[in-house]
Parts: C-alpha cells; structure tokens; sequence
C-alpha cells in the first residue's frame, strides 16, 4: 500500500519528529512536507532547530521519536552508502587543511560510488569537472583549496555535494560567506540544478530578499517548532518574521518581490 507521502506526491515527508541534545528540545512535533523537485528554504533566528531539522531529514540524527519518509519508504531503513547517493548535505562550514586541488576535494564527492579499494575514474573526474561547471566555478579546479577564499571553498563544497549526483540537496546556509555577487551566482546555479536535473533542494538561509525568486516554499521556525509555512509571499511578512526574529520587521511587496527591513 502507498504511503502517505507517496499519495500526497511529498518526496521527503516528516512525521512529528522530536529531538533533543541531552534534555534540551531542539526540534519539537514538527512534521513538514517537501515537494519533489521543489526549492525549498528553511528560516528563523539563529538557535531555532533549522539545522538540527535539516540534519534529521538527511538522516545524519536520529529523531528521539517521529519519523522520515523518504521517496515512500523510512528513511531509517536505507543503506548508508545509498542514502549518500540520493541525499547530499552541505554544513555550514567545513575545514580542508591538506592542501588538495578543488577538483581532488569535489571528486571525494564520489565516495559512495567507490569500493574500498577502487580509484576514481575518468568517468568520476568528468561528473566531478561537471558539478564545478553548475556552479561556474571550473576556474577552481587546479588550484589548492588553502589558496581559496572562503566564498570559492564554499562553491567547491558545493560541488563536492552535487558530484554525488544526489537526488536532494540539503544546504546549511550556503551562501553565508559569500559577497552579493556569488550568491546571486549561487541561487541562479541552485534553481537551474532544480529546473533542469529536478534536483530538489532545502536550503537554510538567511538572504530573505532573495527568495521570492528562489523558493518554492518556506518554513519559517521558532523554538524548535515550524511555526509557518508557504510560498513566499505568505510567509515573508511582518506577523510572522516579526515572530521568529523576535523584532520588529517592516515588509512591501512590489513588482512580485518582497522587501525587507527590520526598525531600529
């Protein structure tokens, strides 16, 4: 028989999960629905569960009770090696202090697809080639990661989630250390990843005015709870940012895209 996220065309369904770092609550009843093929974006102060959610949902914490469903079936029951081939996730920051090449550090991007003793092929360098390529950051490939910005690392550990080929691409807030001109580039190369290969993606972030014209949906939490969710333009506005960011926010929508500031 299907399931339930099956009959509702959900691809990741998320049934009351619960979770907790020792008895503190980070994640409370929270059950959400993610569309295949969908954008989506993940807000809310910072210390409100938004990445320890996003850590359940890809199935690197264990929820204390809830649970995953992923393409039908419990997330809980898929291999870890196949698990990495659907889902990749990008933390929000990582360390390389071996001085490898960007494309050395995005073809371990193929270890789910390697047995213990097999050497990356060409065929592994040309999908590692390619993910750089998405990103318009092929430029990086022979230069040591050490000699990298911290924007040009973050688009190579991008890629380094995209050369896994996954099915879902979960985020971290992305697009943190980037300038305004790389997360446009990185937004443009996200929805084109969706429109194109049907990636679907769920993305922590804090670039509220970019996401009229990213996102398909939003999830805006509080203490550990989704408090609201929606397309932008019922999400993003002054009730419900003024609640999760606990300030007084100010929105205008105009031209189809929302405008926001907080009142000092």
């Amino acid at each position: 028989m299907p399931s339930e996220s099956s009959s509702t065309g959900a691809f990741i369904q998320a049934d009351h999960l619960e979770f907790s770092y020792s008895s503190l609550p980070a994640v409370v009843d929270v059950s959400v629905s993610i569309p295949r093929g969908a954008m989506c974006a993940l807000i809310g102060a910072n210390g409100s569960g938004k990445s320890t959610l996003i850590r359940l949902l890809g199935g690197l914490l264990k929820p204390g009770s809830g649970e995953v469903i992923f393409d039908g079936a419990s997330l809980s029951t898929l291999h870890p090696r196949e698990r990495a081939k659907r889902i990749a996730y990008v933390p929000q920051s990582t360390s390389n202090v071996f001085p490898f090449t960007a494309l050395e550090v995005v073809l371990t991007g193929r270890s789910p697809y390697s047995g213990r003793f097999r050497f990356e092929s060409s065929y592994d360098e040309q999908i590692a080639l390619g993910a750089l390529e998405a990103l318009d950051a092929a430029h990086l490939a022979s230069r040591h990661i050490t000699e990298l910005s911290g924007g040009e690392r973050q688009l190579v550990t991008v890629a380094r989630a995209l050369a896994q080929e996954p099915a879902v691409l979960l985020l971290d807030e992305p697009a943190s250390a980037l300038d305004l001109k790389h997360r446009t580039q990185l937004t443009r190369a996200l929805r084109k990843l969706r429109d194109e290969r049907g990636i679907t993606i769920l993305m922590i972030t804090h670039d509220l005015m970019l996401l009229d014209s990213a996102a398909d949906l939003i999830f805006a939490m509080k203490c550990g709870r989704v408090i609201a969710s929606g397309a932008p333009e019922v999400v993003l506005n002054d009730s419900v940012l003024g609640e999760i960011y606990d300030a007084p926010v100010r929105t205008m929508r105009r031209d189809g895209r929302t405008f926001v500031w907080s009142e000092l």
